[in-house]
């Protein structure tokens, strides 16, 4: 786990959630329970409205699939990522000043196998000084 130390981030010997331990070793955690039947439902009509009423951003051949933007046009959506039993799984791993940069809405059709992960430049995660990077690891890739 990580905490911020002035403007770096350094290791944190503090006990995460479980559910942060998770994510941190098999990069996912299912949180049962975070949203209610109502909230999700809210999302979901809400990403219909969105993929109804803005147009694709980019000139993509995939671009159908896809909005930018999501947390500035959804309020929904923004009070989803932050919930609090979401934000006590996530701040362990980025830091307590995380900040959301990417927040896309994705529409996959069920035949959608998956792709390759993307990263743009980053994260930097800190590792002690003796623990060697693993070289089956192409880059470190962190995802939420």
């Amino acid at each position: 786990m990580i905490r911020r130390l002035g403007k770096n981030l350094a290791l944190s010997s503090v006990d995460a959630l479980e559910a942060s331990q998770d994510l941190e070793r098999d990069g996912f955690a299912v949180l049962r329970g975070v949203l209610s039947a109502d909230e999700i439902a809210e999302l979901t009509s809400e990403a219909e409205r969105v993929f109804r009423e803005h147009e694709p951003q980019r000139g993509r051949s995939d671009r159908d699939e896809f909005r930018y933007e999501m947390l500035n046009i959804s309020e929904p959506a923004h009070r989803a990522i932050g919930h609090p039993r979401i934000l006590e799984v996530i701040e362990p791993l980025l830091g307590d000043d995380c900040h959301v940069i990417a927040n896309t809405l994705w529409r996959n059709p069920p035949e959608f196998g998956g792709g390759p992960w993307h990263c743009d430049a980053g994260p930097h995660i800190p590792r002690p000084a003796d623990v060697p990077w693993d070289d089956r690891i192409p880059y470190p890739v962190f995802a939420v």
